[in-house]
């Protein structure tokens, strides 16, 4: 018997600095946003999600008093499939997907694959959420440990 295709993306698909397009039922908007995922803990995923409401952020972490180092830059490029500069606000690490969550929307064609992000932005991604001081402590030392493996490449 054949593996259906869904699944033979999936071993594939889904992988850190992996950049995915897909509404959430976590944001307020209803429209697909561009999620990167930055660590796959088992079978629970760790994302971020671009936004490009840059200043409106900007003031946010100023207002709040959090470094703006937890504010990312992605500049689109052909390997990533953005069409604009977007920003990822390490400040908010959604755990909430697991495989069978993403396997689902792949499946159902709301998940789309867009690309991969650079070394360079993965890094200053990962150093964005250890320094948030928003993200769970838990989230924090999963990240930490593979920003501390990346480091060591």
């Amino acid at each position: 018997m054949e593996l259906p295709d869904c699944l033979k993306l999936n071993s594939d698909i889904f992988e850190p600095k992996g950049i995915y397009k897909f509404p959430s039922e976590l944001l307020s908007s209803p429209h697909p946003h561009y999620f990167i995922v930055v660590e796959i803990e088992g079978r629970l995923f760790h994302l971020v999600v671009c936004t490009t409401q840059f200043e409106k952020k900007k003031q946010y972490l100023a207002y709040a008093g959090i470094d703006e180092c937890t504010l990312v830059w992605v500049k689109p490029a052909e390997n990533n499939g953005l069409t604009q500069e977007c920003y990822v606000n390490c400040n908010t690490v959604f755990s909430h997907y697991t495989t069978e969550d993403l396997q689902e929307k792949l499946t159902s064609g709301v998940l789309t694959y867009e690309g991969q992000i650079s070394d360079s932005e993965y890094f200053q991604i990962m150093n964005g959420i250890i320094q948030s001081p928003n993200v769970d402590k838990s989230v924090i030392l999963v990240i930490k440990k593979t920003f501390d493996d990346f480091n060591e490449l």
